[in-house]
């Protein structure tokens, strides 16, 4: 039987995924520390520099990362933390380190390396996006930094699959990157393993998360409409930042298919125009770039 086996009662499933998913190395410390802070809140800022600098590691790549062509310009060199702050901004480093560290909570066999940029790019993509959108929303309690948040780990259920079970990743990655075929809901059971949602959901409990980021990594795939839940807006930001994602900038060689509610009703249900609509679009493909590059690194 497969460590991430699919199954049909509730909590034999629950049971099972949690027992596979142990054997992942537990994550990093730093977490919860970012995830204390909050994006917009500059006041933070000495508080997250601490937090990077007391790991070496993170320090090196957020450092590396602010001297690179593409954040440098040509401009003088940042020689430790703040310096990279300054340059990254307050937002951006909170979301990159934040990043970075649940990115590399999980070890992937070399031959899936390539997998797993393509689904950190995507991923951080779609965190910045659903971010973008649940600040321009005007329903109560869509929080932006937990719509990046579940943005960023509505997929952490396929690096738990790329992990404990190589074999069928590496063939379940060869249907979606056929044309003819893709990724379509359900995929995973033909060969033998949970769904992806469900396995992000209960490694996310494992992890420790709060359960409102584990709740919309499980139901980021179901209809915003049948989901009665406190979190459902931030639901409805991450899958409309996962609509415009895939418009602007799908998963290289992947071929994934968007389901979710309506554009239309995901639009009504968080208030969000077409104007703002298009001009998100056109705001993400600015970031292309950029997201390309951190990936490379990731």
């Amino acid at each position: 039987m497969s460590s991430l086996a699919a199954g049909t009662d509730p909590l034999e499933l629950a049971l099972s995924l949690s027992a596979a998913l142990r054997k992942l190395p537990p994550i990093s410390p730093l977490v919860p520390k970012l995830m204390r802070l909050k994006a917009n809140d500059e006041v933070d800022l000495t508080a997250l520099q601490k937090i990077i600098e007391s790991d070496p590691g993170l320090s090196a790549r957020l450092i590396g990362l602010a001297n690179s062509v593409y954040y440098s310009r040509g401009g003088r060199s940042a020689y430790n933390v703040y310096e990279a702050l300054m340059r990254l901004g307050y937002q951006q480093a909170w979301q990159i380190s934040l990043s970075f560290v649940l990115g590399s909570a999980v070890t992937i066999d070399p031959v899936l390396r390539g997998a797993k940029q393509t689904l950190w790019a995507h991923s951080y993509a779609v965190g910045i996006c659903s971010r973008e959108v649940a600040s321009a929303s005007d329903v109560p309690n869509c929080d932006p930094d937990l719509a990046f948040l579940g943005g960023f780990l509505h997929d952490i259920g396929y690096i738990a699959i790329l992990a404990l079970e190589p074999r069928k990743a590496h063939d379940m990655l060869g249907m979606m990157q056929n044309p003819e075929q893709g990724y379509a809901r359900g995929m995973e059971a033909k060969f033998g393993l949970a769904n992806h949602d469900l396995i992000g959901g209960e490694l996310a409990k494992l992890w420790g998360l709060p359960e409102d980021v584990a709740q919309i990594v499980a139901l980021h795939n179901q209809s915003v409409l049948d989901i009665d839940t406190p979190v459902q807006s931030v639901i409805g930001a991450v899958q409309l930042g996962h609509a415009i994602t895939l418009d602007i900038f799908p998963p290289q060689g992947i071929n994934l298919q968007q389901e979710s509610a309506d554009l239309p009703d995901l639009l009504a249900n968080l208030g969000i125009s077409n104007k703002t609509y298009v001009a998100m679009h056109e705001w993400l493909a600015e970031k292309v770039e950029g997201i390309q590059f951190m990936a490379s690194s990731a």
